[in-house]
């Protein structure tokens, strides 16, 4: 929570003119607070590398189909022969 401490030791609102002086009250360390956000931050590096793959891989299908016509007829040879395997 952002706050301010007062004189008597207690969390307060921020008095108006004291927009520089705000900071974030936790109940978990600096270390801890750093490690989760180092976390996170892995996290969502993974995640856009991901769908920038996903990305590529699906514009570069779209490319291909459209090179070959968007044919997605099965082989003829294939389904008019008995001994296909």
């Amino acid at each position: 929570m952002l706050g301010v401490v007062g004189k008597d030791g207690c969390i307060e609102a921020p008095p108006p003119g004291a927009k520089d002086r705000r900071f974030l009250i936790s109940v978990k360390s600096e270390e801890t607070r750093a490690a989760e956000l180092g976390g996170n931050s892995r996290w969502m590096l993974g995640l856009g590398v991901f769908f920038l793959i996903g990305s590529v891989v699906c514009l570069g299908s779209a490319y291909w189909m459209a090179r070959t016509g968007f044919s997605l007829d099965a082989p003829r040879d294939i389904l008019q022969n008995d001994t296909w395997w």
